[in-house]
């Protein structure tokens, strides 16, 4: 198998955290050109992850992906027993995805083209603290749910990781009023299979924004 990845993409991300949790051989192909015609091919949208099967297939969208990896290798699983706690771990996931993440990306924007108004900020504010709502302050350990690496896990690390990165350029700690945000992060960075695509994404991104300067 081939997955075609950006180590600055949080998408991409959860699919590699997927990926090393399970250990399976997949040839890593980072920063395809999206713009050709033969991408188009894999992925008509022209985005990543797309990972390829061995018989060719390929499957876009990292939500797709990260389920197609829990069904055919089952063995290391990235999902509590419980379908509470399966449900529990999609909703964080898919919360993060639709309302922290947007935020993000508008104050890059907002950074990039130095036009930073307090709106985008509260916006992304108010939706840490309603994403931190969501995870119980009783669970057992900082991950999302349960005591073990899960889904959830793979794919809020990478965007609250992006989250402490707009942290100095506005000079402030957006994490801080959210303790169990604040809690899952800390033990996130010390998670080795988390720990090592937390760095390849930040590695990325540092070159990204000199790159940007």
């Amino acid at each position: 198998m081939e997955l075609h990845s950006r180590a600055i993409s949080p998408f991409a991300a959860r699919v590699r955290v997927s990926i090393l949790a399970k250990n399976l051989p997949v040839r890593i192909i980072e920063s395809p050109d999206v713009s050709s015609d033969a991408y188009a091919q894999l992925n008509p949208f022209r985005r990543v992850p797309v990972l390829v099967l061995d018989d060719g297939t390929a499957l876009p969208e990292s939500e797709v992906i990260v389920q197609y990896l829990e069904e055919r290798y089952p063995e290391v699983s990235l999902l509590p027993a419980d379908a509470a706690a399966r449900a529990r771990v999609r909703l964080v996931a898919r919360a993060a995805e639709l309302y922290v993440f947007p935020a993000v990306v508008e104050l890059f924007t907002a950074l990039a083209t130095g036009s930073v108004t307090p709106h985008p900020v509260t916006a992304l504010e108010q939706n840490l603290q309603r994403l931190d709502a969501l995870l119980d302050p009783a669970r057992p350990s900082w991950h999302v749910s349960g005591a073990a690496l899960s889904s959830g896990d793979a794919a809020l690390a990478p965007f609250l990781l992006y989250v402490e990165a707009l942290g100095p350029a506005l000079d402030c700690r957006l994490l801080e009023p959210c303790a169990q945000l604040s809690k899952f992060l800390a033990g996130a960075q010390r998670e080795p299979t988390l720990t090592t695509v937390l760095q390849e994404m930040a590695r990325a991104l540092a070159a990204a924004r000199g790159g940007a300067r």
